[in-house]
């Protein structure tokens, strides 16, 4: 826990930002078809439907990918009463390669101060 905490960067540090050069492919399409609509603002500096930035995701800066993995097959419920919005389970909809294929193109091109998975 000691070793993951640490990789989380402190309060007001600055972060990069998820403008890394990603190549296009198989990966950022699903990532355009399945998640963009809510987690890619419209214009950028703006919140998303998730109202949250991916580049802060501790999925996406944990040390490895199970947690996403998780994520993506479970979905993940909104709290009450802060007007979030659900995140879908996709089960089914990736498969296992293209589950890691996605989850790389999510930590390249959101965490690209961390290594890859």
């Amino acid at each position: 826990m000691a070793t993951y905490l640490a990789t989380l960067p402190t309060p007001g540090a600055a972060m990069q930002t998820g403008t890394a050069d990603v190549m296009p492919g198989a990966a950022s399409r699903m990532f355009e078809s399945a998640c963009a609509a809510c987690h890619d603002p419209a214009l950028p500096g703006l919140l998303n439907a998730a109202h949250g930035r991916l580049e802060h995701s501790a999925v996406l800066r944990a040390p490895t990918p199970e947690a996403l993995h998780t994520l993506l097959e479970q979905g993940l419920e909104a709290p009450p009463g802060m007007g979030l919005r659900d995140m879908p389970a996709f089960t089914g909809e990736f498969t296992a390669a293209q589950r890691q294929e996605l989850a790389a193109h999510l930590r390249a091109r959101f965490a690209p101060d961390l290594p890859p998975w």
